[in-house]
């Protein structure tokens, strides 16, 4: 559109013909000006201006005329709907406000009919009949027609435009004229308005003021296909190779983009949508569909709004454009269409247009043979600091296909964006913290989080059979069915399980002190989950937890709880069997009432069995499969066998004789398993029941956090073998708890603030606009349309609304809100969309409620007494609604809902009418329709009560056994005043009154998010001078500050403040002594902001899987894990150590910071163990001398920033060799050639002489083993041209459970590299004792049988580490032709050309074989790029000048 061509505005009257001119340009003429013209697609557009008051203008400018005007060849009709007189500058002046001619159609209302297999052009003639438009063009590719029901109620333009979508249409409005009047209006559909013009806009030139806006609301990255009659395409396979575009193995229901998921989503872990086409009755159409339904879901719908110059760029509405942005990810341009135009003919330095739909087209302006800087350079330019995740993760994927090597791309990343190891990265923790136990902790709300979540109670170090249990429970193959029938598991447990068996589960676990987990293993282990489960013999086990009909049924129990209460209950078909009963709430749920009676009584059975066995978690287990008899008889005859006891046969202890009672009873309170095998005598001796009972039951148990099975008491406290003494909170069926989660707390905070905009006079009830998420509020302003009453009357505003005025908010308007988008926004506020865009009246809440397990409950008194603020009150239309209305869910009709807020309040946007009673504070104990009342409590809000913390005043200690001391809101100047540290620590109205102790083994700050300015990092380095002074050589751990999340409006600014804080907590921490800045940061941020689905306002963690994160992270920083480990050299396997001969050993152990100008000489004497760091700060004088002559085997640790050159160094790394005397001189790096911080030059003496050579005593073996490897077809080497990149041994602790990383089933191939095969080997596991050939073993253990057998840490680099460390560096080897070399010995290499991060740059390990047939060699076994993964080939022909080193195990 040629904008500033347009001078003339034609006036008309109300028969549509002309009578008047505007024109600008001509004396004697009037003109026009302070005009804009706002056109969207799918939406009526707009146009006002100015004009100067005269005879003429003031007749024929008025409402219901119209205004005209032609430009690039198109017509453009508005209707005149208000006009406002005013002075300037003595001059009247008319402002004319005028709305699409089409928005007539608003006064027609269509008639109720309905049309079968009704296409585009049927519907619009059948719309437009009456009306004064006419069907204009239909684009060919609009050939969709379907059943259309129209039901009278809806405008003509209501109804036109609620078809678009169905369609796929874009509305176009066309005016015809001739002469001096308009002949013709015409509806026009387009498939798609505008055209590619390849018009450019350039930020810094066009284009001013970009914003970015991103929306993911309707973003998926796997889709689900519904056809008709619930037609689905798990038949259908998609195979890339077989030209498909994605992999779809069959049996899945959706088709995903892995890519798209590595961007927005969660690994393994899709954001699902759904593809409906109720006309689709073919699975492979289907399938077409919903894949190309994902294409235009897979990425967030993102709009520019741009302040344009558009001078001379013909731009139409619709149009593909390019949009330049240097500013924003390279390559620089974007594809993008106009989405909404906003126009002034007479001023263009107030033209703005919107773009959408943008994709963007990378250019290559960088390659792989470019050097660091100038990569680096090209990341700066980006802004890389202001870029979304998904933005950077497609920039790092772009450098990927340029052929830039990953591990450079993350270190650029790495330094770019801080995401770096800690601060002193070669110091590791010297000082040994071996348990979190006793620490003192200082912070603020994520520890108070922590706290809330029991994280700071930590296992005991006086809790020593913890791990003999954990082995017990494991020997007995605790959990193995939760992973490898992971979805019989779930099945039963989910929340979606049809029977609610959770529901009914946790509250009866609940009633008798019962672990949760221990219930579900009895239920699957029992029945599968099956109520209706029995046997064929009628005294048989019957249901869910197959109660003994034989012993029980008809057979009056008298049930206790864990609380003292009892119930009188008979076991019966008619209290048991499922429907006989009818149904009955639990928590807000209604379930079965018969299946709930089962779960009851098994779960009575189940604890009675334990209770009797003193809390026996094994023999109870026992008792209830096999008898309390049963168990008694096993007991009792293990202590006769086991201790020459004479055993009287019977199933009762106290038949036996006094001695063996109470041995007895000693074996069962020690809480083991010592006479598992007399489950089998037992059996041999004609009892019944199952032998193996015990370990069908563990086998469904699921460990979390490391809980072994338990009850517990009245109190909390926990019984079990290896259980640790913390507490449980019994549940509480509805929670009373007036404390708040956050998420609680955002609602009913975002309520009261609406509430005070109205009383404000800034926001109003309104249905027609409203907002539905406060974010993007919609505001009624001069010239809006509105409905205006409950009878559907509209009306175009004028100055005010309902007694406000219309310019309110800067202009802006009066801020929208009806009674269900008030919930929707005070809900999506916390981060919930189970009310977003809601609506009362028609259902959708109440959908919602009833199919996604909400609750429902009256709103009486006992009702209200249940109700949590933010939950929210809906209001049933006609008949009230009952009891069982509420049990059984019934989809209620209403008419109103509202946020509870709270003390018997409710908050809400109430109806039309003028403030403060639009949008108000009710009490709803007295609300006029309160009869007609019901709470309800979605299931997101749900969730989140059971994984957040409540908020509340003050914290305390209690049961803890890390000392915390941390308060809401506080930043390190809150904890100390006038230089001495304060008991009470204050902010605001919270508050925290610990006591400092007298003594810590450690202290642990985190502070910094609230204050990162300098007001924030001068008071922490105050606070950490005070500490040390409190607590002298007491090592104080830092955390550095977690960057903020993309959601907080200023991110990209506080970030870089905290950047700031950090590089200063970190200058402080290389100064002084005992103080160590460490990094939290792990699977908490990505790209070096904190990842979005982790938080809901950017700072704090949303969930208490979150928090165990952070913990976690915390912990593993803190606590030593080996005090000689330099931190990277994975997990090597220490136990069984060498030969055991100490002579070997004998020597000093040394543990260095090196100081500046210092001598370490250690003359007289051998060094076992050396350790040396450096600081992280460099002084540019600095230098240190160290002596030492290395023992028979050393482990030796260098300082990660130093480099050393000399005798026995390779690459940077000095190899020690035994009875060799060093000397090494470390000074500041002053060579730019080397990238570390410090360099070192190394000479060397011999001492007395060299250690002979030894041999390894498994080495043969080891050869042997790996050999098993060879010629396996069902292996292939993983590299990454594979979508499945992973080997077993990636995962040591779950191979099963991750199968489908490792092995790729469409090709049955497994992964194996030369690493995988170095760690099966020295473990002594063949091949066929190896996961490849058992996909369903779990964990990768060394072979028990093997003594010398060892495990190997997972990479090549890792194990090069672990063998220096150990002192296995082979010296003095025949570097021609490694002759003298020995079977089972290892070679590590370097032969990826490049610096990959990792020890020594190490990237290859092989194992020698043994010499070649000639001798003048040996052969090597490794795993490569080869067939079938693993080859055996001649050393001499592998790239030797590669080799870093060889080592030989030291297991003699």
């Amino acid at each position: 559109m040629r904008f500033k061509d347009l001078r003339t505005l034609f006036i008309l009257d109300r028969n549509k013909k002309i009578v008047d001119v505007l024109f600008n340009g001509g004396k004697g003429l009037t003109p026009f000006f302070d005009d804009t013209f706002t056109q969207e697609i799918n939406a009526a557009s707009t146009f006002e201006f100015t004009t100067i008051l005269n005879q003429r203008t003031m007749s024929n400018l008025k409402v219901r005329n119209y205004i005209l005007f032609k430009n690039n060849n198109k017509n453009y009709l508005f209707s005149i709907t208000e006009t406002e007189t005013s002075h300037d500058e003595g001059c009247l002046e008319m402002t004319i406000y005028c709305e699409s001619v089409s928005l007539i159609l608003y006064n027609s209302i269509i008639s109720k009919t309905t049309i079968n297999n009704c296409n585009l052009n049927t519907f619009l003639t059948t719309v437009l009949q009456d009306t004064d438009f006419e069907v204009g063009n239909i684009d060919k590719e609009l050939n969709k027609a379907f059943l259309i029901d129209l039901d009278g109620s809806a405008s003509v333009y209501e109804t036109i435009i609620q078809h678009l979508e169905d369609y796929e249409a874009e509305l176009d409005i066309r005016i015809e004229t001739s002469g001096s009047e308009v002949v013709g209006m015409y509806i026009d559909m387009k498939k798609k308005l505008g055209t590619d013009n390849g018009a450019r806009f350039e930020y810094g030139r066009e284009l001013n003021n970009v914003k970015r806006k991103e929306n993911a609301e309707d973003l998926c990255t796997a889709i689900i296909g519904k056809g008709k009659n619930d037609l689905d395409f798990r038949e259908v396979e998609w195979t890339i190779e077989a030209g498909k575009p994605a992999d779809k193995p069959r049996g899945a229901n959706f088709i995903a983009d892995d890519f798209a998921n590595a961007m927005y989503g969660v690994p393994q872990k899709y954001i699902y949508g759904v593809y409906e086409d109720s006309d689709c009755e073919d699975p492979y159409t289907l399938l077409e569909k919903s894949y190309e339904a994902l294409q235009e879901r897979k990425n967030p719908k993102i709009d520019y709004e741009c302040d344009v110059a558009l001078l001379s760029k013909n731009v139409e509405l619709g149009d593909s454009v390019r949009v330049i942005d240097k500013t924003y990810p390279e390559p620089l341009m974007l594809n993008a269409r106009v989405n909404k135009l906003e126009i002034s003919f007479t001023d263009e330095s107030k033209n703005t247009c919107e773009f959408s739909n943008y994709s963007k087209a990378y250019s290559n302006m960088i390659s792989k043979y470019d050097p660091y800087d100038k990569l680096k350079d090209y990341l700066l330019n980006l802004g890389i600091g202001k870029l979304t995740p998904a933005e950077i993760l497609a920039i790092k994927q772009y450098m990927m296909q340029l052929g830039i090597d990953k591990d450079l791309i993350d270190r650029l990343f790495s330094e770019i964006t801080g995401d770096t190891p800690d601060t002193k990265p070669d110091e590791d923790n010297t000082t040994k913290i071996t348990t979190l136990e006793g620490g003192l902790w200082i912070g603020d709300s994520r520890m108070v989080s922590m706290r809330k979540y029991n994280m700071l109670k930590v296992e005991s170090t006086q809790n020593t059979n913890y791990t003999t249990a954990l082995a017990l429970y494991q020997s007995l193959g605790i959990g193995k069915n939760v992973k490898s029938q992971s979805s019989a598991y779930e099945k039963v447990i989910s929340s979606s399980n049809k029977y609610k068996v959770s529901t009914m589960v946790k509250y009866w676990a609940g009633k008798f002190g019962l672990d949760v987990n221990l219930v579900y293993a009895v239920i699957v282990a029992e029945s599968g989950g099956d109520p209706y489960d029995a046997t064929k013999s009628e005294t048989g086990a019957y249901g869910i937890m197959q109660c003994e009909r034989g012993a029980y049924f008809n057979k009056s129990q008298t049930i206790k709880f864990l609380d003292g209460t009892t119930k009188s209950f008979t076991p019966s078909y008619s209290t048991m069997r499922p429907k006989d009963g009818g149904n009955t709430t639990i928590n807000g749920v209604t379930v079965d009432k018969n299946i709930s009676n089962q779960i009851m009584f098994g779960c009575y059975e189940l604890r009675y069995a334990i209770d009797y066995a003193r809390s026996n978690i094994f023999a109870g287990l026992i008792g209830y499969n096999m008898g309390i008899g049963a168990m008694n008889w096993i007991v009792s005859k293990y202590v006769c066998d086991t201790y020459n006891y004479t055993f009287v046969n019977k199933n009762s202890i106290s038949a036996q004789s006094k001695q063996v009672q109470t041995k007895a009873y000693e074996v069962l309170e020690n809480g083991g398993f010592e006479f598992a095998n007399w489950r089998q005598v037992y059996k041999n001796n004609g009892g019944g029941g199952t032998v193996n009972n015990v370990e069908g039951y563990l086998a469904w148990y699921k460990i979390e956090n490391g809980q072994l099975p338990y009850t517990y008491d009245l109190n909390g406290n926990k019984f079990g073998y290896g259980v640790s003494n913390t507490k449980v909170t019994t549940t509480i069926p509805i929670s009373t708890n007036t404390e708040l989660t956050a998420t609680r707390t955002k609602i009913v905070e975002k309520a009261k603030e609406i509430v005070q905009l109205h009383l404000d006079s800034r926001a109003s009830y309104s249905q027609v606009p409203r907002t539905i998420d406060d974010t993007k509020r919609i505001y009624i302003k001069k010239g809006s349309r509105v409905k205006m009453n409950s009878k559907g009357k509209y009306e175009t505003i004028g100055s005010t609304y309902y007694g406000l005025s219309t310019s309110a908010n800067n202009g802006k308007g009066i801020i929208a809100y009806d009674c269900s988008s008030f919930a929707s926004c005070c809900y999506m506020n916390a981060g919930l969309k189970s009310m977003y865009n809601g609506n009362c009246s028609g259902g959708s809440i109440m959908d919602e409620i009833v199919n996604n397990d909400g609750m429902m409950w009256l709103a009486n008194a006992e009702g209200r007494k249940k109700a949590i603020p933010g939950d929210c009150v809906m209001f049933a239309d006609g008949k009230n609604p009952t009891q069982n209305d509420m049990d059984k869910r019934k989809l209620l009709a209403t008419h109103h809902v509202a946020v509870y807020i709270g003390d018997d309040q409710i908050a809400h946007a109430s109806k039309w009418v003028e403030r403060p009673d639009a949008i108000k504070i009710s009490k709803l104990s007295t609300y006029k329709t309160l009869a007609s009342a019901f709470f309800i409590r979605p299931k997101d809000l749900q969730q989140t009560d059971k994984n957040e913390p409540t908020i509340s005043d003050e914290t305390t200690d209690v049961n803890n056994n890390i000392i915390s001391k941390c308060v809401i809101g506080a930043s390190a100047y809150h904890f100390y005043k006038n230089s001495q540290l304060l008991k009470t620590v204050q902010v605001g109205s919270y508050s925290d009154t610990t006591e400092y102790p007298s003594s810590v083994p450690y202290i642990f700050v985190h502070l910094g998010v609230n204050d990162p300015y300098e007001s924030g990092y001068s008071s922490l380095k105050t606070l950490l001078d005070l500490l040390q002074s409190k607590y002298p050589n007491i090592p104080i751990f830092v955390a550095r500050e977690l960057h903020v999340g993309s959601v907080m409006s200023n991110y990209v600014e506080y970030n870089k403040a905290i950047d700031t804080f950090n590089s200063e907590i970190a200058e402080y921490c290389n100064e002084h002594e005992d103080v160590y800045q460490i990094n939290i940061s792990t699977d908490l941020e990505e790209n070096g902001i904190l990842k979005s689905s982790l938080t809901n306002d950017g700072v704090h963690l949303k969930t208490k899987d979150n928090y165990q994160i952070l913990f976690n992270n915390i912990k593993n920083k803190i606590v030593s894990q080996d005090s000689g480990s330099s931190g990277s050299g994975g997990s090597g396997d220490d136990s069984d150590d060498d030969d055991g001969n100490a002579s070997k050993r004998e020597g000093k152990d040394i543990d260095i910071l090196l100081e500046s100008t210092k001598n370490y000489y250690y003359p007289k004497m051998t060094v076992k163990s050396l350790k040396f760091r450096l600081k992280s700060k460099v002084e540019k004088s600095f230098y240190a001398r160290m002596m030492f002559t290395a023992a028979d085997e050393i482990r030796y640790t260098q300082s990660k920033i130093c480099y050393l050159e000399g005798v026995d160094c390779v690459a940077g790394q000095l190899l020690p060799r035994p009875n060799i005397g060093y000397k090494i001189i470390i000074m500041a790096n002053a060579n730019p050639d080397i990238n570390y911080k410090y360099y070192g030059s190394v000479s060397a003496d011999k001492g007395e002489g060299y250690v002979e050579p030894y041999t390894f005593v498994g080495g043969e073996k080891v050869v042997k083993t790996a050999k098993t490897y060879l010629k396996r077809t069902g292996l292939r080497y993983g590299d990454s041209s594979y979508a499945i990149k992973s080997e077993p041994t990636s995962f040591p602790n779950n191979m099963s459970g991750n199968l489908n990383k490792w092995y790729d089933a469409t090709a049955k191939k497994a992964n194996i590299d030369c690493s995988s095969l170095a760690i099966f080997a020295y473990a002594d596991i063949a091949y066929d004792k190896s996961p490849y050939a058992n996909h369903s073993l779990k964990k990768l253990v060394k072979n028990p049988k093997t003594s010398w057998a060892f495990m190997l840490p997972r990479v090549a680099a890792e194990q090069a580490e672990y063998c220096v460390k150990k002192g296995w560096v082979l010296h003095d080897i025949d570097i021609i032709n490694y002759s003298n070399l020995q079977a089972g010995d290892m070679v590590f290499y370097d032969r990826d050309n490049g610096e990959n991060g990792r020890y020594m740059n190490c990237s290859h390990v092989a194992i020698v074989v043994g010499p070649t047939e000639d001798g003048g060699s040996v052969n090597i076994i490794e795993s490569t790029t080869v067939t079938n993964g693993v080859r055996i080939t001649g050393i001499a022909n592998n790239t030797t000048d590669k080799i870093l080193f060889c080592a030989r195990p030291k297991k003699k």
